[in-house]
């Protein structure tokens, strides 16, 4: 089921007011990933939501669908933000760095999103 704009606008209203991707998802009748995408694509936070570190080195794990995910390095985060910030396509910078075009769009929208993210206390 594709989200209207009203509901994403909802959605983000409501994430912005603390309330989970589930509850939203439930709500709606779709998947968390799918509120997950549009909050973070519109820039909607909760006010729980604290920026984390990124792990130093990669982690490789299995989905639940056995598909295998690594995540980004510091290092991969800071080369990302250099192509985008040189005006890459999408496209390129997924082939420069052997990555899935969603998994670079998803990365740079959250480590743009990352900036204005109180730091999560120990």
């Amino acid at each position: 089921m594709k989200l209207t704009s009203e509901q994403i606008e909802w959605a983000c209203a409501k994430r912005e007011t603390g309330w989970s991707t589930t509850a939203i998802a439930a709500r709606l009748g779709v998947s968390s990933g799918a509120i997950n995408y549009q909050c973070l694509k519109h820039g909607a936070v909760s006010p729980r939501q604290r920026r984390t570190d990124t792990p130093q080195e990669r982690t490789v794990y299995t989905g639940r669908d056995g598909r295998t995910f690594r995540t980004f390095t510091p290092d991969e985060d800071e080369q990302l933000m250099a192509f985008a910030h040189e005006g890459r396509k999408i496209g390129e910078i997924a082939l420069l760095m052997k990555r899935g075009r969603t998994s670079i769009r998803m990365r740079i929208m959250l480590l743009e999103l990352r900036e204005d993210l109180p730091v999560a206390q120990a």
